[in-house]
């Protein structure tokens, strides 16, 4: 959320058009078959502000400055490492992001495919509420 806010920021004092973009999102803690713990992740945002997550792999070494950059940036700071080398623990999984408009004429498809992939996160089987820790949480309104 701050690096969003930063970024667009950065984008006003450079004289450039911003859309607002408030930041909502639901994440999930899952466990693999082998007892590996790991999250999903899911961001709302402005479209008009931020309709794609751009390249999220290195050129060169070299990382573009775009949304998958900030996600990835927030991850590994969030676990306290801070440093590139840990990237690629964030996964960008195909088809990674949906547009939703309330006015497309296709917004029942669009729904449906987003709260399709929004459920892959409820799944039982790969939840552990055994450790007294949540499983699942959101942004409120």
């Amino acid at each position: 959320k701050a690096q969003i806010e930063a970024d667009l920021l950065k984008r006003k004092n450079a004289g450039k058009r911003i859309h607002p973009c408030r930041v909502r999102h639901i994440w999930a803690r899952e466990f693999s078959r082998t007892g590996k713990k790991h999250y999903h992740v899911v961001l709302f945002l402005n479209r008009e502000a931020y309709p794609y997550p751009g390249n999220y792999r290195s050129v060169n070494g070299e990382y573009s400055h775009n949304l998958a950059l900030m996600i990835m940036e927030a991850w590994v700071r969030t676990l306290g490492l801070n440093h590139q080398q840990y990237y690629s623990l964030v996964e960008f999984p195909a088809n990674c992001y949906y547009h939703l408009s309330k006015n497309s004429v296709d917004f029942n498809t669009q729904y449906a495919s987003v709260t399709g992939r929004i459920n892959y996160l409820a799944k039982e089987y790969s939840k552990d509420y055994s450790d007294g820790q949540r499983s699942f949480g959101c942004s409120q309104y």
